[in-house]
């Protein structure tokens, strides 16, 4: 299976694991977790793979390599997966993604589970640019935690009423 592979600039990952063209690998320990000696990570696009370094590998100056994937595949969602074989193939130029792509990501992501209306409307400006403002998003920030602040005491209200009822 054709994937991506991260490595710092020495080419290595975790415990100094060397990598290069044509290097293989294979998982040393048994199945397991994903974050384990049981499997070796890789992604299966590059933008994936630029986009989590941050919160998985954290590499300062990463690279990136194209790669196969062989044998047992265990998947982390769509974030990362693990494979007990892993083939680097040749090195890749990685994706460049901006501060401000990284910002429309996570308001798509948040889009998609917030309910305010004033966090909303300020996100919609931010997308399509009409309000980009510190101003507007200080006050959507403050709109959600109020909005937030007052669903929880509204939980805490019926579970209070619900415990006296019993």
């Amino acid at each position: 299976m054709k994937c991506y592979k991260l490595t710092d600039e020495k080419n290595q990952t975790m415990d100094e694991t060397r990598w290069g063209a044509n290097v293989t690998h294979e998982a040393k320990g048994g199945g397991g977790e994903l974050c384990s000696s049981g499997w070796l990570h890789a992604y299966e696009h590059p933008l994936v793979a630029a986009f989590m370094n941050p919160i998985h590998a954290n590499f300062e100056s990463p690279r990136l390599w194209e790669a196969d994937a062989d044998g047992e595949i265990l998947r982390d969602g769509q974030l990362k997966f693990g494979c007990k074989r892993l083939t680097t193939l040749s090195q890749i130029e990685l994706p460049k993604i901006t501060t401000e792509q990284r910002i429309e990501v996570a308001i798509r992501c948040a889009m998609t589970v917030e309910t305010n209306a004033d966090w909303l409307c300020w996100a919609t400006a931010w997308l399509d640019g009409s309000d980009r403002t510190q101003a507007s998003a200080r006050a959507a920030e403050d709109a959600a935690d109020v909005a937030r602040a007052a669903t929880a005491a509204r939980a805490a209200a019926r579970a209070a009423e619900a415990e006296a009822a019993w």
